[in-house]
């Protein structure tokens, strides 16, 4: 068969040429390989996400003491933030006691994700006192807290810094 442009050889696939390099479809069969394997190593040897779930639940703690403190300076009462094993809420003072505010989203019962629970020390522990007070002179009293995954023995600590918590993770 002769090429239409005069003097130029027609195509031909040479077999030395092909055996050398891999065809496109060889390659992403290969890729998508290495993707299955990487998965199955990654939900073996990693945390199934339990570091980001906890994380997640410390960071909806300190979002709470957050909303707690500007909520006690707008009302002008003090607020705190009890915790006990598996829950968290907001709570106010009145009548000489921490108590909870019905019908207010705000002071809803909170829990953390299953599986995890708070590490307390001192009167939070005993269930006697909130981990924070917040007061509507804007002033904060916060204590060390723990978000701890019971199975893997991770935690996210939160940490009091100035009138609020940063949370920093340890394995």
């Amino acid at each position: 068969m002769e090429h239409p442009i005069a003097g130029v050889p027609p195509f031909r696939a040479d077999a030395r040429l092909r055996a050398r390099g891999f065809t496109l479809l060889e390659l992403l069969v290969v890729l998508v390989l290495i993707g299955i394997l990487a998965s199955f190593a990654m939900l073996a040897f990693g945390d199934g996400g339990r570091s980001r779930q906890l994380a997640t639940g410390a960071d909806l703690v300190r979002a709470l003491g957050e909303m707690g403190l500007q909520e006690a300076v707008l009302t002008g009462r003090p607020l705190g933030l009890a915790a006990t094993r598996d829950h968290y809420a907001l709570v106010e003072y009145r009548a000489g006691s921490w108590q909870q505010r019905r019908g207010d989203a705000l002071f809803r019962l909170r829990s953390l994700p299953p599986g995890m629970r708070f590490e307390l020390t001192g009167l939070a522990a005993q269930n006697r006192a909130p981990v924070a007070v917040f007061m509507p002179d804007g002033l904060a009293e916060l204590t060390p807290l723990a978000v701890v995954d019971e199975a893997g023995g991770h935690a996210a600590r939160l940490r009091p810094e100035s009138r609020r918590y940063r949370v920093e993770l340890v394995r």
